[in-house]
Protein backbone atom coordinates (compact mmCIF):
# COMPACT_ATOMS: atom_id res chain seq x y z
CA UNK A 1 0.00 0.00 0.00
CA UNK A 2 1.06 3.56 -0.93
CA UNK A 3 2.57 5.61 1.81
CA UNK A 4 0.41 8.57 0.88
CA UNK A 5 -2.64 6.16 0.93
CA UNK A 6 -2.04 4.78 4.53
CA UNK A 7 -2.12 8.31 5.74
CA UNK A 8 -5.64 8.70 4.27
CA UNK A 9 -6.81 5.30 5.40
CA UNK A 10 -5.47 6.56 8.71
CA UNK A 11 -6.69 9.65 8.88
CA UNK A 12 -10.59 8.08 7.82
CA UNK A 13 -10.44 6.32 10.46
CA UNK A 14 -9.68 8.64 13.19
CA UNK A 15 -12.31 10.80 12.21
CA UNK A 16 -14.49 7.83 12.58
CA UNK A 17 -13.35 6.86 15.66
CA UNK A 18 -13.46 10.63 16.95
CA UNK A 19 -17.29 10.20 15.34
CA UNK A 20 -18.10 6.65 17.52
CA UNK A 21 -15.45 6.94 20.81
CA UNK A 22 -14.74 10.38 20.94
CA UNK A 23 -18.32 11.29 22.96
CA UNK A 24 -18.39 9.48 25.85
CA UNK A 25 -22.09 9.81 25.24
CA UNK A 26 -21.85 7.88 22.34
CA UNK A 27 -21.85 4.19 24.16
CA UNK A 28 -24.51 4.90 26.12
CA UNK A 29 -26.60 6.94 23.69
CA UNK A 30 -25.42 5.45 19.86
CA UNK A 31 -28.18 7.65 18.83
CA UNK A 32 -26.23 10.34 18.61
CA UNK A 33 -23.77 8.98 15.97
CA UNK A 34 -25.08 7.47 13.53
CA UNK A 35 -23.89 6.74 10.03
CA UNK A 36 -24.95 8.91 7.66
CA UNK A 37 -25.07 6.32 4.89
CA UNK A 38 -27.58 3.45 4.56
CA UNK A 39 -26.20 -0.34 3.73
CA UNK A 40 -27.01 -0.03 -0.01
CA UNK A 41 -25.12 3.16 -0.29
CA UNK A 42 -22.22 1.94 1.53
CA UNK A 43 -22.02 -0.70 -1.16
CA UNK A 44 -22.20 1.52 -3.97
CA UNK A 45 -18.35 2.58 -2.62
CA UNK A 46 -16.03 1.88 -5.17
CA UNK A 47 -13.26 2.76 -3.03
CA UNK A 48 -12.00 -0.15 -0.88
CA UNK A 49 -10.32 2.21 2.27
CA UNK A 50 -13.75 4.30 2.47
CA UNK A 51 -16.05 1.22 2.10
CA UNK A 52 -14.26 -0.58 4.98
CA UNK A 53 -14.07 2.39 7.13
CA UNK A 54 -17.84 2.94 6.26
CA UNK A 55 -19.13 -0.27 6.76
CA UNK A 56 -17.32 -0.43 10.05
CA UNK A 57 -18.44 2.36 11.28
CA UNK A 58 -22.09 1.48 11.09
CA UNK A 59 -21.47 -1.80 12.70
CA UNK A 60 -19.65 -0.43 15.73
CA UNK A 61 -22.39 1.96 15.68
CA UNK A 62 -25.06 -0.51 15.47
CA UNK A 63 -23.74 -2.40 17.64
CA UNK A 64 -23.93 0.49 20.51
CA UNK A 65 -23.04 -0.36 24.42
CA UNK A 66 -24.50 -3.84 23.99
CA UNK A 67 -21.12 -5.50 22.21
CA UNK A 68 -21.33 -7.45 19.11
CA UNK A 69 -24.64 -8.62 20.56
CA UNK A 70 -26.82 -7.17 18.11
CA UNK A 71 -24.86 -7.90 15.45
CA UNK A 72 -24.60 -11.35 13.02
CA UNK A 73 -21.40 -13.17 12.46
CA UNK A 74 -20.37 -11.97 9.71
CA UNK A 75 -21.21 -8.31 10.91
CA UNK A 76 -18.74 -9.04 14.10
CA UNK A 77 -16.05 -10.21 11.10
CA UNK A 78 -15.79 -6.23 10.12
CA UNK A 79 -16.73 -4.75 13.23
CA UNK A 80 -14.07 -6.70 14.92
CA UNK A 81 -11.70 -5.88 12.51
CA UNK A 82 -13.03 -1.93 12.75
CA UNK A 83 -12.03 -1.87 15.84
CA UNK A 84 -8.71 -3.11 16.21
CA UNK A 85 -7.88 -0.97 13.03
CA UNK A 86 -9.20 2.20 14.58
CA UNK A 87 -7.43 1.66 18.27
CA UNK A 88 -4.14 0.55 17.01
CA UNK A 89 -3.69 3.83 14.79
CA UNK A 90 -4.36 5.53 17.22
CA UNK A 91 -2.67 4.46 19.81
CA UNK A 92 -1.07 1.21 19.36
CA UNK A 93 -1.70 -2.00 20.75
CA UNK A 94 -1.38 -1.05 24.21
CA UNK A 95 -4.10 1.31 23.47
CA UNK A 96 -6.61 -1.45 21.90
CA UNK A 97 -5.62 -3.49 25.18
CA UNK A 98 -6.58 -0.89 27.24
CA UNK A 99 -9.55 0.39 25.62
CA UNK A 100 -13.03 -1.78 25.50
CA UNK A 101 -12.53 -2.70 22.22
CA UNK A 102 -9.70 -4.78 23.23
CA UNK A 103 -12.95 -7.42 24.65
CA UNK A 104 -13.07 -8.22 21.19
CA UNK A 105 -9.50 -9.07 20.41
CA UNK A 106 -9.70 -13.29 20.33
CA UNK A 107 -12.94 -12.29 17.65
CA UNK A 108 -10.55 -9.74 15.95
CA UNK A 109 -8.13 -12.53 16.01
CA UNK A 110 -10.75 -14.88 13.85
CA UNK A 111 -11.94 -11.88 11.96
CA UNK A 112 -8.69 -11.48 10.45
CA UNK A 113 -7.92 -15.08 9.47
CA UNK A 114 -11.68 -15.05 8.03
CA UNK A 115 -11.15 -12.10 5.73
CA UNK A 116 -7.60 -13.50 4.55
CA UNK A 117 -5.20 -11.30 6.20
CA UNK A 118 -2.52 -13.94 7.72
CA UNK A 119 -0.02 -10.96 8.46
CA UNK A 120 -2.17 -9.28 10.26
CA UNK A 121 -3.17 -12.16 12.08
CA UNK A 122 0.11 -12.75 12.95
CA UNK A 123 0.74 -9.21 14.53
CA UNK A 124 -2.27 -9.64 16.93
CA UNK A 125 -1.43 -12.76 17.87
CA UNK A 126 2.18 -11.94 18.85
CA UNK A 127 0.88 -8.66 20.58
CA UNK A 128 -1.81 -11.10 22.72
CA UNK A 129 1.60 -14.00 23.75
CA UNK A 130 2.78 -12.07 26.73
CA UNK A 131 -0.50 -12.06 28.97
CA UNK A 132 -0.62 -15.88 30.45
CA UNK A 133 -0.27 -18.46 28.10
CA UNK A 134 -1.50 -15.92 25.38
CA UNK A 135 -4.30 -15.49 26.85
CA UNK A 136 -6.20 -12.40 28.42
CA UNK A 137 -9.50 -11.61 29.83
CA UNK A 138 -12.31 -10.24 27.49
CA UNK A 139 -12.96 -8.42 30.70
CA UNK A 140 -11.56 -4.90 30.64
CA UNK A 141 -10.98 -5.11 34.58
CA UNK A 142 -9.11 -8.55 34.63
CA UNK A 143 -7.15 -7.49 31.48
CA UNK A 144 -5.62 -4.32 33.27
CA UNK A 145 -5.09 -6.18 36.01
CA UNK A 146 -3.12 -8.92 33.79
CA UNK A 147 -1.78 -5.82 31.92
CA UNK A 148 0.17 -4.49 34.84
CA UNK A 149 1.57 -7.72 35.82
CA UNK A 150 3.69 -8.07 32.07
CA UNK A 151 7.26 -6.87 31.99
CA UNK A 152 8.08 -3.70 30.55
CA UNK A 153 9.78 -5.03 27.95
CA UNK A 154 6.22 -5.58 26.83
CA UNK A 155 6.17 -1.87 25.61
CA UNK A 156 8.80 -2.28 23.47
CA UNK A 157 7.36 -5.52 22.22
CA UNK A 158 3.62 -3.76 21.23
CA UNK A 159 5.40 -0.50 19.99
CA UNK A 160 7.34 -2.62 17.45
CA UNK A 161 4.21 -4.09 16.15
CA UNK A 162 2.89 -0.92 15.99
CA UNK A 163 5.38 0.15 13.82
CA UNK A 164 4.52 -3.10 11.62
CA UNK A 165 0.88 -2.97 11.76
CA UNK A 166 1.26 0.58 10.13
CA UNK A 167 2.75 -0.90 7.46
CA UNK A 168 -0.40 -2.52 6.30
CA UNK A 169 1.15 -6.11 5.78
CA UNK A 170 -2.37 -7.38 3.99
CA UNK A 171 -4.46 -4.91 1.72
CA UNK A 172 -6.74 -5.07 4.44
CA UNK A 173 -9.27 -2.83 2.84
CA UNK A 174 -9.67 -4.78 -0.01
CA UNK A 175 -10.06 -7.49 1.98
CA UNK A 176 -12.89 -6.27 4.05
CA UNK A 177 -14.66 -4.98 0.74
CA UNK A 178 -14.46 -8.70 -0.87
CA UNK A 179 -15.36 -10.22 2.18
CA UNK A 180 -18.70 -8.27 2.34
CA UNK A 181 -19.04 -8.22 -0.95
CA UNK A 182 -19.23 -12.00 -0.99
CA UNK A 183 -21.51 -12.00 2.44
CA UNK A 184 -23.49 -8.98 1.51
CA UNK A 185 -26.81 -10.72 1.96
CA UNK A 186 -25.47 -10.95 5.94
CA UNK A 187 -25.56 -6.53 6.16
CA UNK A 188 -28.57 -5.30 6.93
Amino acid sequence: MEKQDVKLRVALILLSVAAVLGSSACRKKPDQATPSLSVSEVFEIKDPGQFSNEMGFRLVTKAGEDGFKKLNAHEQVVAAIWELEAEVNNGGFDQYFLNSSGDHAAQALTALEAVGAPKFAALLRQAMSPFPDGRFSPNRNERMKQKEALPASVGKLWSDLDGQFYQYPDNLSQLVLDYCLKNREAFK
